[in-house]
């Protein structure tokens, strides 16, 4: 059965590793593994702190050798599961405000697991063998602030403000973080690219920056002029806004650093456009079928364009469109596209878990049925009670 609408693979990043990755999506906090070339997924396992009506839970994962970590967004601890014994490990985190932890940013280096909060405003640091956390450290004490992405480049990890222009630099090395001040944008910044010395940004106005770091030199690029950002909301009379300079939302949902390119992903904008690292031109990515109407904005799960799902091999994008329920990998070299379907084992469906209800709405949820009543019907018959026990008796 071909999942053809894509409804379980959406998550906040896949982690990709010898042509095979690694997912938790957003719906579901199950571990996938998806081999690439194939075009396969299986079901791994159910998290251990798995509910069927909690959202983006642990939406993000990164493997570190044999250990799949699934870090939180809405939930409380990191999850790390050995793919040798198929357990699972809990790292307890201090969260003494109950904030929403937001692990999206997080990077390997060397025997260490190194992640931003931006709930907490800490860096974390995590050792990777004992699955322990080793220290936090403040990006920010200040409540006003908010901390929106982070990249990491070489030795600093650069976290920008949402809410104030300003860029924090934390040292891995001293531990220590330095401030830097960014009096063009006034209410804050959302995304943010780094090689080397240059330094691209975008917040909530229709630019760009590129910021040289060692010569202070600040260039700001205009985006295009049909460049625009959707009425999701409703509130505004234009379908189609192409005249506000400063939206109440982010421009970009984040930018990514792919070949000779710095990508820009929207949030509510209407195009993808990757900028020249050399010469600073704006070139824009168009995909027919991602125009969008005013009903098409009306029907979907998030408020939202796309959701960058990997970059692989250094070259792929891989993008969910929250329109088609598709994922759209392209190619960073040639420019070119393709829709990457994905089907399901649906073999190894015995190992849902139990509190997993299928929704007959979803065309894979439906096939999965399906499979549990072709390979357990008779037993699910002498059930005494017909309904959710048909959806959660799976043996």
């Amino acid at each position: 059965m071909q999942n053809q609408s894509n409804e379980l693979l959406w998550s906040d990043k896949w982690c990709v590793e010898d042509n095979k990755a690694w997912l938790v999506p957003g719906n579901y906090n199950i571990l996938f593994c998806v081999d690439m070339l194939r075009n396969r997924y299986t079901i791994i396992t159910a998290l251990p702190n798995y509910f069927y009506s909690e959202f983006r839970q642990n939406s993000n994962c990164i493997k570190c050798g044999n250990t799949i970590f699934c870090m939180p967004n809405t939930a409380d601890c990191i999850w790390c599961y050995d793919l040798n014994t198929v357990d699972f490990q809990k790292i307890v985190l201090v969260n003494p405000d109950n904030v929403r932890l937001m692990m999206i940013d997080f990077w390997k280096c060397e025997n260490l697991l190194w992640v931003v909060s931006m709930g907490l405003k800490q860096i974390i640091e995590i050792d990777i063998k004992k699955k322990e956390v080793i220290d936090y450290y403040n990006i920010t004490d200040q409540e006003d602030e908010a901390i929106a992405r982070s990249v990491k480049w070489d030795k600093n990890i650069y976290s920008v403000s949402g809410s104030k222009g300003r860029i924090y630099v934390f040292n891995i090395e001293t531990k220590k973080v330095k401030v830097k001040e960014f009096p063009v944008v006034k209410n804050g910044l959302r995304t943010i690219s780094v090689e080397g010395g240059k330094i691209w940004l975008s917040g909530y106005k229709r630019e760009i920056y590129v910021w040289d770091e060692d010569e202070n030199d600040i260039n700001t690029l205009s985006l295009p002029c049909n460049f625009g950002i959707y009425n999701f909301d409703g509130k505004q009379e234009q379908f189609l806004d192409c005249k506000t300079t400063e939206y109440d939302t982010a421009a970009f949902l984040e930018s990514i650093n792919v070949g000779n390119y710095i990508w820009f992903i929207p949030f509510q904008t209407n195009q993808i456009l990757y900028v020249n690292k050399d010469t600073n031109q704006i070139n824009t990515f168009e995909i027919e079928e991602e125009e969008e109407d005013e009903k098409s904005i009306k029907n979907r799960e998030m408020n939202c364009k796309y959701l960058l799902q990997y970059v692989y091999d250094d070259r792929y994008i891989g993008l969910y469109s929250f329109k088609n329920k598709v994922v759209y990998e392209v190619d960073a070299y040639t420019m070119k596209l393709k829709t990457r379907i994905v089907t399901l084992n649906i073999g190894d469906s015995t190992i849902i878990p139990k509190s997993w209800i299928l929704q007959e709405s979803k065309d894979v949820e439906r096939a999965l049925f399906r499979k549990l009543i072709e390979l357990n019907g008779e037993n699910i018959l002498k059930k005494e009670k017909i309904g959710m026990k048909v959806y959660n008796y799976l043996q």
